[in-house]
């Protein structure tokens, strides 16, 4: 496998960073991990604790729940230590008991990075992701795939 090789496999994959205090958000993760898969790309899936601040895919997600109207401390860490990352397709996603505040902040964040927001609006689900929550996630996988493909 020579190295040109070896960065297109890099590329063809989609990351996705969570934090998440009830398991909910990390539900959401998983998810949106089966969506990237059912259309191509590899996922690779990374809890915010484990992030080695490196970005090599062609598309990231960034979640976190909300606690008192803010993003988790390691999601909010990756954000502050976020490089330029001009273009690249993002989105943002969380889950939520009261306020869902952190999907916003990460997408801000993201936007402000020079992140190519896939939707302004970023994926929030109050309380456990059911049914067409998780219908949401699998949709925002699919659409982060579509971003790493020769014609996007």
């Amino acid at each position: 496998m020579s190295e040109q090789d070896c960065f297109l496999l890099i590329q063809m994959r989609v990351l996705v960073i969570y934090e998440s205090t009830m398991g909910r958000t990390k539900k959401m993760a998983e998810t949106i991990c089966e969506g990237v898969e059912s259309a191509g790309p590899e996922c690779r899936l990374v809890e915010a604790s484990d992030f080695d601040g490196v970005v090599e895919e062609c598309a990231v997600a960034i979640g976190s729940s909300t606690r008192m109207k803010k993003t988790l401390p390691r999601v909010r860490q990756i954000l502050a230590e976020l490089p330029e990352v001009d273009g690249l397709p993002a989105a943002a996603f969380g889950s939520y008991g009261w306020s869902g505040e952190a999907p916003d902040i990460i997408a801000e964040h993201l936007k402000n990075s020079g992140a190519a927001l896939i939707d302004e609006s970023p994926l929030k689900v109050k309380d456990h992701p059911y049914g067409r929550d998780l219908d949401s996630c699998r949709e925002l996988g699919i659409a982060l795939a579509k971003k790493c493909s020769p014609e996007s």
